[in-house]
């Protein structure tokens, strides 16, 4: 037995390697023809385009596409930070080489609140004098929010544009789970703490509906009303024909002043022609943002004194792994506080938070960071629970409008599947124990000390984050509990109720922390350094073979499932992500 063990083990570990061999050649081979393509130069005389379907995240990256390599590419995405398109429109905005801007609005790929930057970028750019166009095949709510800033705005005959607006959708998983023999026990501090909630109800408790409405609306407004403002709308004439579901075709479009034209793709060029000085389309240069910021933003490396920008994007986990987690992060802010060239650091926060130990390690290391160079907090999309607990400490928070936060609340919860384990597979657990309580976990329901005890520990934790709020925001602790409970704001709101300072974005959060450092001339650096994609097959073929070595020895997955359910941990995290409905 031992042996036909270890012969299956070593032969799919065999299987692995040679995946894995094969795979690293493929990324190997595309990412030295990429290397190898040649650089492009930007013409004397460009127009500088923005195709929304390229991803616009926090940090600029790449990503190996297998898919891609398959249809012909070379494997490689790329998606360029939201920092690099702001710098990038803002140096166009005074290139002779780029007369204007074409936004090509199809299949958006970019979030609520990235678009939010962008968006600011390009009111900026028309100030210079320059015109922005926009074209769609068809509009969705988000292609629709950018455009709507550009001084023509075109779409395709025929176009099946839906504006529906926004929405949040939980599944409620009680009824199975009652079915399945499992039962969730929850424990949670904060009215509106609504984390677990879908695995403990069949339907949504008034708190959490009030508090979800409140922030849908808080985001729809912030994208609704800017919209109207640039098209010289009635706002709640535009809320009524999305209501009526009045703007699903070109001629709605046009028709509610959303769209100035509708025209053939043969047409659109010919505007472009048009508008670029010649008749023939053949004449016309290009240049994408990519290639233009990659080009153009070119830092002045003799300048000694840097703003760092430390990005905390992603979930908040344990020592390490994906998103924030422990060591990584303090490595990367222990880099920033010993190199004397940073004066100051922008802390970019994109994170719905996590587990709650690792969220208080994280900011005690920036605290520690913060004491010694002014430190900036940027909002993305995300800076909820966790998320704000390492970022409250900052000198001066920027949001966006539409940016999820708060969600000043702590949760654990532990499920009890010791039923169903017995219902389905017909196995019988059963804990021989030293102590009283030495088998807790997952296998059999809490008792009033279990329960008491976590209930204790999850109290005690909401206590600190309350105080470390109250302290970074320079509130009391009632004022603190009043406002938090668990309820997540909008951007607009956190700044109402002091939870943030100022709308902005990543592009403002820097040039204040140059001045609260005292800069002139300064350059821009990042951390952590961007991984390019042959780092990330490495290390996917890494966890590959560590997952395959576990599935092969039953005796490791028995210790990873122990290791697992073992410590019953706090977390400060956003109960679930909203789906930004046609977005």
């Amino acid at each position: 037995m031992k042996f036909l063990k270890t012969f299956f083990a070593s032969l799919l570990g065999t299987g692995v390697a040679l995946f894995a061999a094969l795979f690293l050649l493929i990324g190997v081979i595309s990412s030295l023809a990429s290397f190898a393509s040649t650089e492009e130069i930007i013409p004397e005389k460009a127009i500088l385009t923005i195709d929304l379907s390229t991803g616009i995240t926090d940090q600029s990256a790449e990503d190996f596409d297998f898919q891609q390599l398959l249809s012909g590419g070379q494997g490689m995405i790329k998606s360029i930070g939201v920092y690099d398109v702001v710098r990038a429109i803002d140096l166009a905005a005074n290139d002779p080489a780029i007369p204007f801007i074409y936004i090509k609005c199809d299949n958006p790929a970019t979030s609520i609140a990235m678009a939010e930057e962008v968006r600011n970028a390009l009111i900026r750019f028309r100030l210079s004098g320059k015109p922005v166009i926009a074209y769609a095949d068809n509009y969705t709510q988000g292609s629709l929010y950018l455009a709507s800033v550009a001084d023509k705005i075109y779409t395709a005959p025929l176009s099946q544009s839906m504006i529906l607006g926004l929405s949040s959708q939980i599944m409620f998983l009680k009824d199975l789970f009652d079915e399945l023999g499992i039962d969730i026990q929850l424990i949670r501090h904060g009215k509106y703490k609504s984390a677990g909630e879908q695995f403990i109800a069949s339907n949504i408790s008034e708190a959490n509906r009030e508090q979800q409405e409140a922030y849908l609306k808080g985001m729809w407004t912030a994208i609704a009303k800017p919209i109207c403002e640039s098209r010289q709308l009635d706002l709640a004439s535009f809320n009524q024909l999305v209501n009526d579901m009045k703007l699903s075709s070109s001629e709605d479009l046009v028709k509610a002043g959303l769209v100035d034209e509708i025209v053939t793709r043969e047409a659109m060029r010919a505007s472009i022609c048009n508008l670029y000085g010649t008749e023939d389309p053949e004449k016309v240069q290009y240049v994408d943002i990519n290639t233009y910021a990659n080009q153009r933003i070119q830092e002045n490396l003799k300048i000694k004194d840097k703003v760092a920008i430390l990005y905390a994007v992603g979930s908040i986990n344990g020592a390490d792994g994906e998103g924030i987690t422990t060591n990584p992060m303090v490595r990367e802010i222990r880099k920033i506080r010993e190199d004397k060239d940073v004066k100051a650091v922008v802390l970019r926060v994109n994170s719905p938070g996590g587990n709650a130990q690792t969220a208080e390690i994280i900011r005690k290391e920036l605290a520690l960071l913060a004491a010694e160079k002014p430190m900036i907090a940027s909002y993305g999309d995300y800076a909820a629970s966790g998320g704000y607990w390492i970022s409250a400490g900052a000198e001066k928070i920027y949001t966006n409008a539409t940016t999820l936060t708060g969600s000043i609340g702590v949760f654990s919860m532990i499920p009890n599947v010791g039923k169903a384990v017995r219902k389905i597979t017909r196995i019988n657990p059963v804990s021989v124990t030293t102590h009283k309580h030495s088998d807790m976990g997952m296998m059999r329901g809490l008792d009033r000390t279990e329960t008491n005890t976590l209930q204790a520990s999850v109290d005690d934790i909401y206590d600190q984050f309350v105080q470390l709020v109250a302290d970074g925001r320079s509130m009391s602790t009632d004022a603190v509990d009043a406002i938090a409970q668990g309820r997540v704001w909008c951007g607009e709101d956190a700044i109402q109720i002091n939870l943030a300072d100022e709308i902005g974005g990543l592009n403002e959060a820097v040039q204040y922390a140059a001045i609260a450092a005292g800069l002139e001339e300064y350059r821009v650096c990042e951390f952590p350094k961007a991984k390019t994609g042959v780092e990330k097959i490495m290390e996917s073929f890494n966890n590959v073979s560590i997952t395959f070595e576990t599935i092969s020895n039953p005796e490791q997955m028995i210790e990873r499932l122990q290791e697992t359910v073992a410590g019953q941990q706090v977390y400060a995290r956003l109960p679930y992500v909203v789906l930004q409905n046609n977005w």
